[in-house]
């Protein structure tokens, strides 16, 4: 399927340029953030608003967070997302790094962004 100058639509692009970050996680943001603005109207307890944001909107992440370099105004962009989710967007009521912790030390095993993008490269190496 060719476009009209005759090159071939290519799903990601690997460049480092602001233009190939905006064309590979502008269009991923937005289906993030309308996940999250379809669910925001449910009247959901913080553990089911976590479980909607490790299965829907982190399975979006990983395809586009595992190849490609990180950039961390895009990652604390969605954490920033994730949160204000998390919270009805009234500001952070529990630390993150407890959220972020065991149930059996007063968390409720929230996704960290970084320490995730980080596991997906690791996982790179081993391949």
């Amino acid at each position: 399927m060719a476009t009209r100058q005759g090159k071939i639509p290519v799903a990601m692009d690997f460049n480092r340029s602001e233009i190939s970050v905006s064309l590979n996680y502008n269009e991923k943001l937005e289906k993030v953030k309308e996940i999250l603005r379809c669910s925001k109207y449910r009247r959901l307890t913080m553990l089911a608003k976590i479980t909607i944001i490790k299965s829907l909107v982190i399975s979006q992440l990983v395809y586009l967070l595992s190849p490609l370099c990180s950039n961390y105004n895009v990652l604390n962009e969605i954490n920033d997302l994730l949160y204000t989710f998390l919270w009805n967007g009234k500001g952070n009521k529990i630390k993150r790094k407890v959220m972020i912790n065991d149930f059996g030390v007063g968390g409720l095993k929230m996704i960290d962004i970084s320490s995730f993008n980080k596991s997906l490269k690791t996982t790179w190496i081993k391949k």
